[in-house]
């Protein structure tokens, strides 16, 4: 597996430095990829000869007018193909024809050629906010933090079937807490996944 990558981006700072700005762009063309497919009795690994890859991410960080505040996230925009065009009829210069069903004779990997690459959203999202106080005139340091996550569709199987989907989903984490003002030492009560959603991880 070999890949061409180019990526330019840019880091600004604005307002005296309490605003963190910095963007990324990006294009990767890999060629012979390794995909490892389930076939249905074993698992094999099967060269694609081209996966192209362009994207864009943007994140921030923002020490706010309040004292003690700060909030940060970003968002990324992923176009992963495999490449090739195929159809039922056409081999892909055989590579779709590598991996089949050893039962039934049927390629699995027709669904892949243009297709969103496996386990590869277009949009994911993050975002979280930071509040620490001093506590107690400066005897201890309190602490609320929440995060969030949002991934877009996704597709889980490496033969992208559709009954791999998984929808979009956002995930919600938080912790809260109190410790001393040099940290060195804290205790925390923490949640992850608090709003209970349910995924394929």
């Amino acid at each position: 597996e070999l890949v061409d990558a180019q990526e330019i981006g840019i880091k600004t700072e604005w307002f005296g430095g309490d605003l963190l700005l910095n963007l990324a762009v990006y294009h990767n063309e890999y060629e012979n990829f390794q995909l490892n497919t389930f076939n249905g009795i074993q698992f094999v690994v099967t060269s694609v000869p081209e996966v192209n890859v362009d994207g864009a991410e943007l994140d921030a960080i923002w020490r706010t007018p309040i004292e003690g505040l700060a909030i940060q996230g970003g968002v990324a925009f992923n176009d992963a193909t495999y490449g090739g065009d195929c159809t039922p009829t056409l081999t892909c210069g055989g590579w779709v024809q590598q991996n089949a069903n050893p039962i039934t004779g049927e390629p699995t990997l027709l669904r892949l050629p243009g297709s969103q690459l496996t386990n590869s959203p277009e949009w994911t999202a993050t975002t979280a906010f930071t509040y620490e106080r001093p506590l107690f005139n400066g005897a201890l340091n309190g602490l609320f933090y929440i995060d969030a996550r949002y991934v877009g569709d996704q597709n889980t199987g490496s033969d992208l079937r559709p009954s791999k989907e998984q929808p979009s989903y956002t995930l919600v984490n938080a912790r809260f807490g109190i410790g001393s003002p040099n940290d060195s030492w804290s205790l925390e009560f923490w949640g992850r996944n608090i709003t209970d959603k349910a995924y394929a991880p």
